[in-house]
């Protein structure tokens, strides 16, 4: 049986050596520098602290209830990509950090203000930290190809603009109960039935 065990062992470390690669694994990936892997490109450099401390330093700067505002797009998130597929986490927080506007203090007039800068998210960069052993100050544009393909970009867009377009209808509905089940509809049932 010991035997048997050993050739088990073997079998799966030429297997592990097939798909990893181990030898190049090895070289290409720093013991100092976190590492997440890519599906095309291998082990590529990532730190989430760093992404953490930035979020944390931008609600700081600008307001904490940027992160309240991106909670709802999560939830429309969610709601609308049920099987996942949709905006990634980062994508959003990074989009509302950017269009979030200190001015405004109405929490709805600032969702909808988010909500309608959404749909131009693509018309520039949309920037997060992102260092490299290279260069420690180095970012990367979530709107990039590698992350987002146009077929996505172009669903993306689209949804955008049913959001925006539901969102004003539910600010505009005749009612607070036919308002409250708009918001339902777009945020799902996070949202509480409360109309008042």
């Amino acid at each position: 049986s010991n035997n048997l065990q050993q050739d088990t062992l073997g079998q799966e470390h030429a297997m592990g050596r097939l798909f990893l690669n181990e030898d190049q694994w090895v070289q290409d990936v720093s013991p100092t520098v976190i590492h997440l892997a890519h599906r095309k490109k291998g082990w590529e450099p990532s730190d989430p602290l760093v992404i953490k401390t930035w979020v944390n330093d931008m609600c700081q700067e600008k307001d904490s209830k940027i992160r309240h505002i991106c909670r709802f797009l999560k939830a429309w998130r969610d709601e609308t990509w049920r099987d996942g597929g949709g905006p990634s986490s980062i994508f959003l927080l990074a989009f509302v950090i950017n269009e979030y506007n200190v001015e405004i203090s109405d929490y709805c007039a600032q969702l909808a203000h988010v909500i309608d800068r959404l749909e131009f998210v693509f018309d520039r960069p949309l920037y997060v930290p992102r260092p490299t052993p290279e260069d420690e100050y180095a970012w990367e544009d979530l709107r990039s190809e590698d992350r987002m393909p146009p077929e996505k970009r172009a669903d993306f867009e689209e949804k955008f603009r049913v959001l925006k377009q539901g969102y004003h209808s539910a600010l505009q509905a005749a009612t607070p109960e036919a308002a409250n089940a708009q918001l339902r509809r777009i945020f799902g049932e996070r949202l509480p039935y409360d109309p008042e």
